[in-house]
């Protein structure tokens, strides 16, 4: 599947992913669009509450997963990606294999180096999983279009 995403998103997830990078850790988001559509035009930004930031992991609680699950339903919207950040080179781990989103058309994308992360999303790695296993894409076109920000934790998302 090809996607599209605002061209404002890169530059904002990069400096989330610095944001956190004096706490040595990983963090993320996850984006959301219709079912059907290729723009991928919401970017869910976890707050605290139910959120693991540390090296080598980045973990959304169940409870703060079913507040911006609930909350994309309520807009008719889809969690199509989740983008984390890594210390070092891109690639899935053993904690991305084993308990990622391994549902068919899914999309993860690692942001490498989160000390000093790029926002020229092909610096980052892609991936798709095809209902067996994750394979490479390409990354997203970056399409003038507005972009919608949301928070979330187990508190909710606003």
């Amino acid at each position: 599947m090809s996607l599209a995403i605002p061209s404002a998103l890169p530059a904002k997830i990069a400096a989330h992913v610095e944001s956190w990078c004096h706490e040595n850790c990983e963090s993320g988001l996850l984006l959301l669009g219709g079912s059907d559509e290729v723009l991928v035009h919401v970017a869910a930004w976890p707050k605290k509450k139910g959120i693991v930031r540390k090296r080598g992991k980045f973990a959304i609680s169940g409870l703060a997963l079913a507040q911006i699950f609930d909350w994309a339903t309520e807009r008719e919207l889809v969690v199509r990606a989740l983008i984390h950040s890594h210390g070092g080179r891109a690639f899935l781990s053993r904690v991305d294999l084993d308990y990622g989103f391994s549902v068919p058309a899914f999309i993860s994308a690692i942001v490498p180096h989160y000390r000093e992360p790029s926002s020229d999303i092909t610096d980052w790695a892609w991936w798709e999983f095809d209902g067996e296993e994750w394979v490479n894409l390409d990354a997203p076109r970056l399409i003038d279009a507005p972009l919608t920000e949301v928070t979330f934790d187990e508190h909710g998302a606003m």
